[in-house]
């Protein structure tokens, strides 16, 4: 069994100082696209992690994910995918992922199952 459509892996080292301490590290990327120019895997590499950095920034300051007491990992898997499925289901009906929104449907099952309504299109 393999996997099917992969056309390039990449390896990316990177080095330098965060935070005060040294590192290196190896990371490896496995494209879809036969992309031979270094510069334009770096630029997808980068545009994918800001928008992870960004979505994760977003969950972490409006619903605190990265405080969660939850320690077994069953348990923790589960309510990210929930807050996923939140997340997701309020930015398709059109609320902006701020504090407030999530306040305002925090504890209220009902409203916002409410968002997952079928709506015929006209």
């Amino acid at each position: 069994m393999g996997w099917n459509g992969i056309k390039r892996i990449v390896k990316v080292r990177r080095w330098g100082e965060r935070e005060g301490r040294q590192f290196d590290e190896i990371a490896y990327y496995v494209l879809s696209k036969p992309i031979d120019c270094a510069e334009m895997v770096a630029n997808a590499i980068q545009s994918h992690w800001s928008i992870e950095n960004r979505l994760h920034w977003a969950k972490d300051v409006n619903i605190r994910e990265d405080y969660t007491t939850i320690k077994k990992h069953g348990q923790a898997s589960m309510l990210v995918q929930l807050n996923n499925i939140a997340f997701n289901a309020l930015t398709i009906n059109g609320y902006k992922a701020v504090k407030n929104t999530f306040a305002k449907f925090a504890n209220k099952v009902k409203e916002l199952s409410c968002l997952f309504e079928l709506k015929a299109k006209t």
